[in-house]
């Protein structure tokens, strides 16, 4: 399932990222690390003009899907699902009447999700986009060398923002459905949303046997078109494998903490042979980005040919006892493929309905 993520773009930089032509409801958003149900969080949806054409908007929705046909506005309790498998939703009464005509598209910086480790224990993870995944989605560069800034264990605040800046990637596109509840007496409006989720990917199991359904950026418009029948899209839901993922600090599991150390990785989580062997994470991300800078940095006096043989030769990691968040081929290799694999699917459809 997916029940916590974070969202700190500015309503500005939304709109640009999106390419959404409005913005409603922009007063009810709060930028946040840390966003639960019941919270407003901006919901790219299309609309078809009178002209026949179709364009973007964002529409702030509360997390938690209140159906149309409820008598009365529910305000956040059991009854609202805030996730929707996708091996169902075509079948419950929920959900199936939105298949058609009403999804929509997540944007996020990353989600949390929490791995047991026992009775008492559960570690958190964020999962993102990777940083090859850029606003641009012409471009395909590789991920960045890591700026070698971190001259000792005193990291500033501004370093660490720069690392977490919501804007070096493009935002986590997860798939949703929306509904729209309608007071009868006053004319009332209230925008509610939920989250699709598929069976995780290989790599990420250990954490959790779900995933939100994320929809490749180049597929957004695929997935949104109105004209489209769902058994056409259903495909897209799938488990996303190219995904970049680590460990936080339990600080998140509180809501209200709001803070950037939700979303910064901590590194004493000990890794083994056997998929899930944890320990408790660290209280100190700033040793922790520390080391991750270090842990990555590359020999000046290699050629640039070679580092880029060398980076496909050993993964990434955050240090030697951190969790690997990338595979052992590049990051703009897996990017190269994936778009590929998108444009053809792109193609396939553009054939049928043209």
């Amino acid at each position: 399932m997916c029940g916590r993520a974070a969202c700190t773009l500015a309503p500005r930089v939304l709109q640009q990222r999106l390419g959404a032509q409005t913005f409603e409801g922009q007063e009810n958003y709060r930028e946040s690390y840390n966003v639960g149900p019941g919270r407003y969080q901006p919901i790219l949806v299309c609309r078809v003009n009178a002209d026949g054409t179709i364009t973007r908007h964002i529409v702030s929705m509360r997390w938690g899907l209140m159906p149309s046909w409820s008598k009365s506005a529910l305000g956040g309790g059991p009854r609202e699902p805030i996730n929707a498998r996708s091996e169902t939703i075509a079948e419950k009464p929920t959900f199936k009447k939105l298949v058609s005509g009403k999804r929509c598209i997540v944007p996020a910086d990353g989600y949390f999700e929490w791995q047991k480790l026992n009775a008492k224990q559960r570690q958190p993870f964020f999962f993102r986009f990777p940083a090859t995944i850029k606003a641009d989605p012409n471009e395909t560069q590789p991920v960045d060398e890591k700026k070698d800034f971190i001259k000792d264990e005193h990291v500033k605040e501004e370093e660490i923002k720069h690392e977490f800046d919501p804007e070096q990637r493009h935002p986590l596109t997860m798939a949703g459905l929306y509904d729209v509840w309608q007071n009868r007496e006053t004319g009332e409006k209230i925008y509610t949303y939920c989250i699709i989720t598929v069976p995780s990917a290989k790599k990420t199991q250990f954490v959790h046997d779900r995933m939100p359904a994320i929809i490749d950026p180049s597929l957004v418009d695929m997935w949104l078109s109105p004209n489209i029948p769902y058994e056409e899209v259903a495909p897209l839901l799938t488990p996303y494998e190219d995904i970049e993922y680590y460990p936080v600090s339990n600080v998140v599991g509180n809501v209200r903490n709001d803070t950037i150390e939700c979303v910064i990785p901590v590194s004493s989580v000990k890794t083994e042979t056997s998929v899930g062997g944890y320990g408790s994470p660290t209280k100190s991300p700033t040793k922790a980005i520390t080391n991750f800078f270090k842990s990555v940095k590359t020999d000046p006096s290699l050629k640039k040919e070679e580092r880029e043989v060398k980076d496909e030769e050993k993964p990434i990691a955050f240090d030697n006892d951190a969790v690997v968040v990338l595979e052992e081929t590049t990051a703009a290799s897996r990017y190269r493929k994936r778009k590929e694999r998108a444009e053809e699917f792109k193609v396939k459809s553009e054939k049928k309905y043209a």
